[in-house]
């Protein structure tokens, strides 16, 4: 019962003051270990990696409590996803490739590093998610299907549609979309005004760029069809 009350109250005051993820310095150490206190007495399995996953990405973390909050994975497998996972939110991103001392094998670790990029293999050639597309290419190669479900259940878990913007600046610009995927992610907000502004945000974050007008029949208004045929053809 005091676990359940701990967690509880963590969860609580955890709700409350997480939808601020702009920061420049990481949680206190303090708060952060009572954080740690409420997601250890979690069993292991599914409600703990989305405890886990929800936890990291609403808050201001370093590598070095990231590592820790990884290290309460008691399942290898588990652990190298989350902490792949997590690298997205870690404000010391440099410092990131240490985790590697959580995994027990090497194949885990080269797995890991690569991951987070650390290995560093031979780029693939951009891919043409639109059949025969020649046009310009406004970020390098789009999320396969994982990765972008990954990000779209992320956004869905908000349901307040200002705190689901907060969370699309931080991660949006750090991924790379097709335009049939920013469509998709779109349509989460209701509010013309806001997928608006979620559109001209993402725009910097998306493969197929030239096909990027043709998303205003996202749009019933005539003349906010128009403006955003004109935004993107000035671009």
């Amino acid at each position: 019962m005091k676990n359940l009350i701990i967690l509880l109250t963590f969860l609580l005051g955890f709700g409350q003051v997480q939808a601020q993820l702009k920061c420049n310095a990481p949680m206190e150490e303090a708060k952060f270990r009572r954080a740690v206190l409420g997601l250890s007495v979690i069993g292991q399995g599914a409600a703990f990696n989305q405890a886990m996953r929800s936890f990291t990405s609403s808050s201001c973390l370093n590598s070095n409590q990231i590592q820790r909050l990884a290290a309460l994975y008691r399942d290898p497998e588990m652990r190298l996803d989350y902490a792949c996972f997590a690298q997205s939110y870690t404000l010391d991103r440099q410092n990131y490739a240490r985790l590697e001392t959580l995994f027990p094998s090497m194949d885990m670790r080269d797995a890991f590093l690569g991951c987070i990029g650390e290995l560093a293999p031979p780029p693939p050639p951009p891919p043409t998610p639109i059949g025969g597309y020649n046009g310009r290419i406004g970020c390098g190669c789009p999320a396969g299907p994982h990765k972008f479900m990954e990000v779209k259940n992320m956004l869905t878990s908000y349901n307040n549609s200002i705190t689901r913007m907060d969370v699309a600046e931080q991660i949006i610009p750090r991924n790379c979309f097709t335009t049939a995927q920013i469509r998709e992610l779109a349509e989460l907000w209701s509010n013309s005004i806001t997928r608006r502004d979620f559109l001209y945000m993402a725009y910097g974050s998306t493969f197929d760029i030239d096909n990027y007008y043709k998303m205003e029949n996202m749009f019933s208004n005539s003349i906010m069809r128009r403006e955003f045929v004109e935004w993107c053809m000035a671009r």
